[in-house]
């Protein structure tokens, strides 16, 4: 018998990375996959980003004193219209309510803007509301108006606002109010009344708002002048208006 010759047989075996030319689309679809994957983080960091521009951005305070509020970022332009309105209320009301505020016999509320003209403390405190420019001559208004006896109880005076209109934007940062009101004086040993319609708009603007908290220990002085001016709303013109 015939030895059985032996043919080698040559087995091919694909190479897991391909070589020569066939690379080329392997590192193509590597750089597709490296590039779709940096698109899906750039897409989730927009995602973030429009999350956080979009959410609520109130923020819950404590202060020393135990009172909590909601405070919110906001343009240092920016004032709250019931901010304004109640700056103006809060100027009239202590500007014209007339009433005996003696706390020791012989003590009067009373604090001279001139020449033998007199306005009450309140009604001065309440000018640092106005502008530094208005308040010498709308003082002077204030004491030619205000009697002798209001500041002994002989003369009582209240103001009825009957409308506040929606402040009205006429600047950066600057809004007209249109206030209808009502003076009301009474005379208490006669018992005589009068009325003086006080129609007037008011064009007010945000200001600065006071940064340092006086400190307990302070005047009584420089706590009225920062509750006056932490509004951060000043009254700069006051002019006749004509309801229609």
């Amino acid at each position: 018998m015939t030895a059985k010759t032996k043919i080698p047989v040559k087995f091919q075996h694909s190479s897991l990375i391909p070589k020569g030319n066939n690379i080329l689309p392997v590192a193509f679809l590597i750089l597709c996959g490296f590039s779709g994957l940096s698109f899906l983080m750039v897409v989730g960091l927009m995602a973030q980003v429009n999350a956080i521009a979009n959410r609520n951005n109130n923020t819950f305070v404590q202060l020393a004193d135990g009172k909590t509020y909601y405070i919110s970022e906001r343009d240092e332009n920016f004032r709250y219209p019931a901010v304004l309105k109640k700056s103006i209320e809060i100027w009239l009301k202590e500007s014209f309510e007339w009433r005996n505020t003696q706390t020791q016999p012989g003590e009067q509320d009373t604090r001279s803007v001139g020449d033998r003209k007199f306005v009450s403390n309140r009604a001065y405190f309440a000018s640092f509301l106005l502008e530094s420019r208005l308040r010498p001559p709308i003082l002077e208004e204030i004491a030619n108006i205000t009697p002798r006896e209001a500041f002994n109880g002989g003369v009582l005076s209240a103001v009825i606002i009957s409308d506040i209109s929606e402040p009205k934007e006429i600047g950066v940062g600057r809004w007209e109010i249109n206030v209808i009101a009502t003076r009301v004086v009474i005379t208490k040993d006669r018992g005589q009344e009068k009325l003086f319609p006080f129609n007037r708009t008011f064009k007010i603007k945000s200001v600065p708002i006071p940064r340092i908290v006086p400190p307990s220990n302070a005047s009584d002085f420089e706590k009225k002048i920062y509750e006056y001016r932490s509004g951060g709303a000043e009254i700069f013109d006051i002019i006749p208006f004509v309801p229609k």
